[in-house]
């Protein structure tokens, strides 16, 4: 029992500070901070105060028992429990379960502050939205308030650069040591260096072959733990520049050109510019007599060496796609090597999976030892040197140049490639647009050293079918035909800047974008019964344990090749694509763009004309002297294929009785 000064005191203590709230037990504190609030800038606000504090401590007298300080406490922790906690009952509890009222009354707090964010966030981007700069500026300044933040931007990526250098620096050492414990012979390894790619990827390369030839041994499909770790061929992709040392004349490029118009966008300036780019790249009457002839001198090589094999032009000469630097390809076979048929049991998958990896070595062989022999004719030819032969490729083949012209010729036994020829001739009656965006996009990659397929970068082939998938997005997506090379520019560099590889891989005919998944489930499995395409696509489905970056990109013409399987450098082609779709939505967002004498495919090809045209030129005076010979084949050639043409109609048209015609 307290005594009665202490009941004096805690009355006191209770009548002296009833202006504090947290006094006011009782008394609900929203309402108090409510009431407090909302009367603080008015003239009702002592008034507010004065009946909020008789409120509480008419409250609290209640609860007070001046005879009794444990009683007076109780009441006090009664009162608050009360004003929390009540029983409630519900169709989902027991009826006798004390559950607190703000459970049945609002939602919990995380919830309400996640909602009142969102809120938030939602006021402020109407707020922005409403408030248009450009109404209150114009243009040009709105454009220099964008460009700070532009800059800021680029600052913090080139941190952010800087730091991928350093770990791809720290990677490059790991796959240093690794070769050095467990290549044998170990051949010599190049110094990092963070503008030679190729000796990156060269390196990467070779450590995936020691990894992929225990994977095999060992059965594996997964990782190798006591071998390499799962990240250990992981690397940080970069924007590459243009070449160091790119000269140029001090002339304006020949597509720096304007639209006639006066009244001319920056989307028609850059279509103007790619459509004279693409125009400027043609091929000359002399370089096609050039390339003409060189293709026909090695064919006769390729007789000589055997008269039995078949030699043939293939790639970028029949497709009109050929670049300035372009190799001259021919592909050779011999059709008097035949596949013996499988004699064993047709259920044994092993056994026969076995006997056809066996056929394919003795083929290969075969086919190297013809190619041995043209190696020893062209290094014997007096037009012709640095000659190599490439037994160790999927595809083996010779390399060597012409003394002449400089053009790189690859003579190269692989397997027929009519269906990618009649599919890429295909595409380009589909698509107008599309053989200037890819001379383009060709020409940039080959200024970046990205378009060799030996040191992880992308073939024109693989080139050319990124950018019929691209196409076939935006007009999947957007309902309508991207019938503009500057439109489809732009389609092309967001749709493969933003494309994840990790997870995804596409297909052309019909366009899918499909899982990386290494299994399938049941239906799909049961559906690819009766759907090749879909067989094939499974197959390439499935990602690599060590690279699982890599791009999956199914061939139209061959299902189940695999597109994207060398480019090992697709990493540093997306951050180039997506660095190059920053720059040119800002340069067609510059109000004062049209101001500035450059190209706008300067981020693309730099000032290149003297670039290719050290290449072209020789190759423009070696093959002047063969253009009357060669326009006359050309004239002989197409007007034989024209009445081959009407020849075979007047046939149709005279044995079918049907369309009325008499015999």
């Amino acid at each position: 029992m307290p005594c009665q000064s202490q009941l004096l005191r805690l009355r006191d203590s209770r009548q002296t500070l009833h202006h504090i709230f947290r006094h006011a037990v009782t008394y609900s504190p929203q309402q108090f901070r409510h009431e407090h609030s909302a009367a603080r800038d008015s003239a009702q606000a002592e008034f507010a105060r004065q009946k909020a504090r008789l409120a509480a401590l008419k409250r609290l007298n209640q609860h007070i028992n001046p005879d009794d300080l444990s009683a007076t406490l109780e009441a006090h922790r009664e009162a608050n429990r009360a004003a929390v906690i009540r029983k409630v009952t519900t169709e989902r509890s027991d009826p006798d379960v004390v559950r607190p009222s703000i459970l049945e009354t609002q939602a919990p707090l995380k919830w309400i502050a996640k909602r009142r964010a969102k809120e938030f966030a939602k006021e402020t981007q109407a707020r922005a939205s409403s408030t248009d700069i450009s109404a209150n500026l114009d243009t040009a300044a709105a454009y220099q308030l964008r460009l700070l933040e532009k800059t800021a931007q680029i600052t913090k990526k080139e941190a952010d650069n800087e730091w991928r250098r350093a770990r791809n620096k720290e990677q490059y050492q790991r796959w240093v040591d690794f070769l050095t414990k467990r290549e044998d012979p170990l051949a010599p390894i190049p110094e990092y260096k963070d503008d030679d790619r190729s000796a990156f990827f060269t390196t990467q390369r070779r450590v995936f072959a020691i990894i992929r030839e225990e994977q095999i041994r060992r059965s594996a499909t997964r990782y190798v733990e006591d071998l390499a770790p799962p990240n250990f061929l992981s690397h940080h992709g970069l924007a590459q520049p243009i070449v160091l040392g790119l000269r140029g004349y001090p002339r304006s490029e020949p597509w720096n050109r304007r639209p006639r118009s006066r009244r001319y966008t920056t989307r028609h300036w850059l279509e103007t510019e790619i459509e004279a780019f693409a125009e400027w790249m043609e091929m000359t009457p002399s370089e096609e007599a050039a390339r003409a002839e060189l293709s026909k001198t090695l064919i006769d090589l390729v007789k000589q060496a055997d008269p039995a094999l078949v030699a043939e032009i293939f790639g970028s000469q029949l497709t009109g796609l050929t670049m300035p630097n372009s190799d001259v390809d021919i592909r050779i076979r011999d059709p008097s090597y035949k596949r013996a048929p499988y004699q064993g049991d047709p259920n044994d998958k092993a056994a026969k999976a076995a006997w056809a990896g066996q056929h394919m070595a003795l083929r290969k062989q075969r086919m190297v030892s013809h190619l041995r022999v043209i190696q020893s004719l062209l290094a014997k030819h007096e037009d012709f040197t640095d000659v190599q032969i490439n037994a160790a490729a999927y595809f083996p083949l010779v390399i060597a140049v012409h003394k002449h012209t400089g053009l790189k010729v690859q003579i190269v036994s692989t397997k027929f490639a009519d269906g990618a020829q009649k599919t890429t001739k295909k595409y380009l009656a589909e698509f107008p647009q599309l053989k200037a965006l890819f001379l383009l996009l060709k020409a940039t990659l080959n200024l970046r050293n990205l378009s060799d397929p030996w040191f992880g970068g992308v073939g024109s082939y693989t080139l050319f079918m990124m950018c019929v998938a691209a196409l076939k997005y935006a007009d999947k997506r957007y309902q309508q035909r991207t019938a503009t090379a500057s439109v489809s520019l732009l389609h092309f560099l967001d749709f493969w800047s933003k494309f994840d590889t990790y997870r995804e891989g596409l297909s052309i005919e019909p366009f899918a974008r499909f899982r990386k998944v290494t299994n399938q489930s049941y239906g799909e499995r049961q559906a690819r019964k009766e759907d090749l395409s879909l067989w094939a696509r499974h197959r390439i489905a499935i990602p690599s344990a060590y690279r699982p970056w890599m791009l999956h990109l199914q061939d139209p013409a061959d299902l189940y090749n695999d597109l994207g399987r060398s480019a090992l450098a697709i990493k540093d082609i997306q951050a180039t694509f997506k660095q190059l779709y920053f720059d040119l939505t800002w340069e067609l967002e510059d109000p004062k763009r049209r101001e500035d004498s450059t190209a706008l495919l300067r981020n693309f090809v730099g000032n290149s004309e003297r670039y290719f045209d050290e290449m072209r030129t020789p190759v423009d005076l070696w093959g002047s002297q063969f253009v009357d010979e060669y326009t006359e084949s050309k004239n002989e050639a197409e007007g034989e294929a024209n009445d081959v043409d009407v020849d075979a109609l007047e046939d149709v048209f005279e044995g079918d009785a049907s369309l009325g015609v008499p015999r």
